[in-house]
């Protein structure tokens, strides 16, 4: 144990020793350290950070806010991107300070960021900023946020070409640490070359979580100036975007200062490479792909081997431009170059152009072999499952196939087609469990945003657009079809952001549409943040008239919110939800353009402000009475809400409100049901939750397990119940036990109630392959959600007769269980334990109603989680102490003490099979006793 004193805090502020902390948290603090170096410089700078969020950088604003006494003291700033293009035009103007007479920095650095989309919009301002250059001491870092595999987007992203095609370097950092050591010399290159840097950030990156020493922000860096005939050069910064200015900048864009770039490159060596000192198979590879070739290089039996097999690794900072003299010293033996890249051929067009012109240049294969057939996959995840055969097959070239492991043939999971899957729905309470519903006979278009899910929702909604474009289509659409109008829906965060260009398109063009303004107060997706640029809702019926919407209805669930002061747009009516149908209809039948503003809070940002004490929380409650209720489910149908959960009892299946979930919405009393009570509760009773079996809370701490050195993890839960805090929670435990931690959080739209993996990798050392536990990786499972944890993608993972699993039987519906009880039920427990056992350590796996202890000992279903982690600690699968966990519990502050009896009641259940039984029978948990320890 080396400190138990360490604060979150600190992530960002330490200067000593090892930090933890996710690619994001990282991305912020480069700022920090660059402020850190310029100040020991005798510099007086800042930094200003703006852009738009969009996973996998949607966590920025709410790192800035939780660290705004670091951030202050190193001169950061943030300004909030009405979209993403403005945003990079903030941050051109801040460059343009340098300019001005009254400056009162030394420079001002900038620091953009979006996701892949954002790239793309924020083309022209790019182009227009990077053509006028930065200042002396300012400089930019233009950060890419790009989701490969489409798990928050509509597209996979890779903005490698259009960064380069704005006339920027790209830099790709490959892990954590990378980020610290790459953002430094991004900020250094963009003040000696004069243009932005863009900086790619893979959602494997972003996302990831790692121990990591605060000396990777602090690299060695040569200063370089760059020189022409002999002179030392500066590059030129005018904003006066005119010819001939304009054509004098684009000339030295793509000379000097692309040459000043290369030039800093060479001289601070921002390239690796490892492996042979003099290979004939040089493999290339940047970026997250890194830690894939090295876990495939591993699968195959060589990953010890590299200097003994000719092999050697390549792995550039900068993949554009790619500098050419560290790439000819490290291919001056090598016969063959591989490439190995995401998507496109980027680097690897690179590579040959460099080399084309050599005296005797190695063969170059990437994305197609010698025989032109594909050998790297340009679409899709890229993942060192699918780099093995073609790292064979490249291999074989020279290597005898007999020393090349064989892929271990896999155990088949057992065939069970009927299983439920985890799939991402609406929040208990969700305005759009109601908003997003039409009126019998219409169609309507999905938005950007969280209601998406209506298209998967069997909601007569189909069809996407690019942010800000809903509704356009349909313009184009209506003139070619015999249908006369459609619902759009599109979301208020879109609106501000884009959106309301194409209401004024549908205008110009005369479209019968009406425009579904879903008014949840948040961008709810991506962390409940204000919308930029937004207003409130009686200034937005102004605004929607002056583009000339025809009829404006608000709907909303609460129609006193509204005071006599509010000035609606003339002839803007306000209604009940419960009038929606009617409205819809009456919309409908109007020519032209109308729009139906639902005013709703978002519930998922209700429920964070009612922990906070901001907001009030209702006193009424939901309640059903299980003699009367017969368990049609209409209360499911009505509502779509995923708190009306479907149990099974001893008198057939009936209906429970999960109370713990409830956002207090009501929507469930819509049916009219007789089962339904609702009760009153005294919000002034400060009475303490008591419940049967709380004395089972305390208890003496187990004998410390034997613990293992390493171990590699895969945490699986329901987004939103906690499935990330607990994989933090032990890798901020590895920091203070003086270990490494590198973990990755799969979330996506799966914060929405979807399938959440946490891949986590403990140990002494630093972890070199990928963050993403790979096929048969897993030592265990810690599989919070059997749902979730059943799905193939998960126990692909898994190895047959070694990894361990602990299993939470609750059984949590899935929204299909919820809405329509005719399309799924919740299957026998049975059924998930034969797939999951077909995957692991059969024997010794455990399965325990977690949820059902949690609340018979606390009355409270969130301690399920750390119950589970302790049983998993206690068998000896964990390889940090109890006393680090217990502290890392401390550090995340909430419900520590309800946590800390968790995570120990957990631990006793494995050496304590007497109080299992019990505690099994008391809750009325049927499960199988574990094995002894």
């Amino acid at each position: 144990m080396t400190n138990l004193e360490f604060s979150l805090t600190e992530r960002m502020s330490s200067t000593e020793g090892s930090i933890t902390l996710s690619g994001a948290q990282a991305l912020m603090r480069v700022p920090v350290d660059q402020n850190r170096v310029d100040v020991a410089n005798g510099l007086r700078t800042a930094t200003l950070v703006s852009g738009y969020r969009g996973s996998p950088l949607a966590g920025i604003e709410s790192i800035i806010a939780k660290h705004k006494n670091v951030l202050d003291r190193a001169n950061v700033s943030f300004i909030s991107g009405v979209n993403e293009e403005l945003a990079a035009t903030v941050i051109w103007g801040a460059q343009m300070a340098e300019l001005e007479r009254t400056k009162r920095y030394d420079g001002v650095l900038g620091m953009w960021y979006g996701k892949g989309p954002g790239v793309d919009r924020s083309g022209d301002a790019f182009r227009h900023a990077n053509f006028s250059g930065v200042g002396r001491y300012g400089g930019v870092l233009a950060c890419a946020g790009d989701d490969p595999e489409c798990k928050s987007s509509t597209i996979p992203s890779a903005s490698e070409v259009a960064l380069y095609d704005a006339g920027m370097p790209v830099l790709y950092p490959a892990d954590v640490a990378d980020v610290l050591r790459l953002g430094r010399f991004g900020f250094e290159l963009s003040r000696a070359s004069g243009l932005w840097v863009g900086f790619k950030v893979h959602t494997d990156v972003a996302d990831g979580f790692a121990t990591v020493p605060t000396s990777a922000g602090m690299p060695e860096i040569v200063e370089y100036t760059h020189e022409v005939n002999g002179e030392p050069w500066r590059p030129t910064m005018d904003n006066n975007l005119i010819a001939p200015m304009s054509l004098m900048l684009e000339e030295e864009l793509f000379g000097q200062r692309n040459e000043a770039a290369l030039g800093f490159a060479r001289e601070n060596a921002m390239n690796r490479s490892f492996g042979s000192t003099s290979p004939w198979l040089g493999i290339v590879v940047a970026g997250k792909p890194v830690g894939d070739v090295v876990d495939a290089l591993a699968t195959l039996g060589v990953g010890d081997q590299l200097e003994e097999l000719g092999i050697g690794l390549y792995v550039p900072g900068m993949i554009s431009p790619l500098e050419p003299q560290a790439l000819r010293a490290f291919s001056s033996s090598v016969e063959t170059l591989f490439v190995v890249e995401e998507k496109r051929s980027f680097i690897e067009a690179q590579v040959r152009d460099t080399l084309y012109d050599d005296a005797d240049p190695p063969r170059v294969y990437g994305k197609r072999d010698w025989n032109r057939d594909t050998l790297v996959p340009g679409a899709g995840y890229l993942n060192a499952q699918k780099l093995i055969e073609p790292l064979r097959r490249v291999l074989e070239l020279k290597i005898d196939p007999a020393k090349l492991k064989k892929e271990r043939e896999r155990i088949p999971l057992i065939a069970d087609q009927a299983l439920p899957g985890r799939t991402p729905y609406f929040c208990s309470g969700c305005p759009h469990n109601r908003s997003t519903v039409l009126p019998e006979g219409s169609s309507g278009a999905a938005g950007i945003g969280c209601s998406t899910m209506a298209v998967w929702m069997d909601r007569g909604t189909e069809g996407l657009t690019q942010m800000g474009g809903e509704g356009a289509q349909w313009v184009g659409t209506a003139p070619f079809i015999d249908e006369d109008h459609r619902f759009q829906n599109i979301g208020d965060g879109t609106l501000f952001h884009s959106g309301s260009l194409a209401i004024r398109q549908a205008v110009s063009a005369g479209a019968n549409v009406t425009f579904k303004v879903l008014y949840n107060h948040v961008v709810a997706m991506t962390g409940g943040q204000d919308a930029a640029g937004e207003m409130g809702v009686p200034a937005l019926t102004r605004l929607l008239e002056a583009e000339g919407v025809k009829a404006i209805v608000v709907v909303t669930n609460d129609v006193d919110q509204y005071s006599s002061r509010d000035v609606f747009a003339k002839g803007a009516r306000v209604v009940d939800r419960d009038e929606l149908d009617n409205v819809q209809l009456q919309l409908r039948d109007i020519p032209g353009v109308t729009a139906l503003v639902y005013d709703q809070g978002c519930a998922a940002d209700l429920r964070r402000q009612r922990k906070r004490g901001t907001v009030a929380t209702p006193t009424t409650r939901v309640m059903i009475n299980e003699a009367i209720c017969e368990g049609c489910g209409h209360c499911g149908e009505v509502s779509n809400c995923m708190s009306v959960h479907p149990v099974e009892t001893p008198f057939g299946r009936k209906t429970r409100i999960h109370q713990e979930s409830c956002n207090y919405d009501l929507s469930c009393l819509g049916g009219n049901c007789p089962a339904f009570v609702t009760v009153e509760v005294d919000p002034d009773d400060k009475v303490a939750k008591k419940a049967a079996g709380v004395a089972y809370a305390s208890g003496e701490r187990p004998t410390e397990p034997d613990l293992p050195a390493e171990s590699t993890l895969l945490i699986v839960g329901v987004g939103g119940t906690g499935v990330v805090t607990a994989s933090q929670v032990l890798s901020t435990a590895a920091m203070l036990d003086d270990k490494v931690a590198t973990s990755l959080d799969q979330t996506g739209l799966a914060q929405k109630g979807g399938q959440v993996i946490s891949n986590l990798h403990l140990g002494s050392e630093a972890y070199d392959g990928a963050a993403r536990v790979g096929v048969g990786s897993a030592d265990a499972f810690l599989l919070f959600d059997v749902v979730g944890g059943s799905m193939p993608a998960v126990l692909d993972r898994g190895e047959p007769g070694r990894t361990r699993a602990v299993v939470s039987t609750s059984r949590v519906p899935t929204g299909k269980m919820v809405s329509s009880i005719e399309h799924e039920t919740f299957p026998e427990i049975e059924r998930f334990r034969t797939r999951i056992d077909s995957a692991t350590d059969a024997s010794a796996n455990v399965w325990i109603d977690a949820e059902a202890i949690a609340r018979h000992v606390w009355a409270s279903q969130p301690a399920a989680n750390m119950l589970v982690v302790g049983m998993a600690y206690q068998m000896g699968l964990i390889p940090v102490s109890s006393a680090a966990i217990e502290k890392a519990i401390e550090l995340n502050g909430v419900a520590i003490e309800m946590n800390q009896q968790a995570f120990t009641l957990g631990r006793r259940l494995v050496v304590e099979p007497g109080l299992r039984d019990e505690i099994a029978e008391a809750s009325t948990v049927a499960a199988p006793r574990p094995p002894e320890p």
